[in-house]
């Protein structure tokens, strides 16, 4: 588990902001936005 986990490090976390779902990854004590997912998109469209 050296640099073969580096893309696996991240840890995702999914926040509701003002109706949009926004999922962030925090590696290395910074954050980054990836994308944001607009309230338009089900939840379940995930699973699909």
């Amino acid at each position: 588990m050296e640099n073969s986990s580096r893309g696996y490090n991240k840890i995702l976390l999914s926040e509701q902001f003002d109706g949009q779902r926004i999922l962030r990854t925090y590696e290395n004590d910074q954050l980054e936005t990836l994308y944001v997912i607009n309230k338009v998109a089900p939840e379940n469209a995930k699973l699909q």
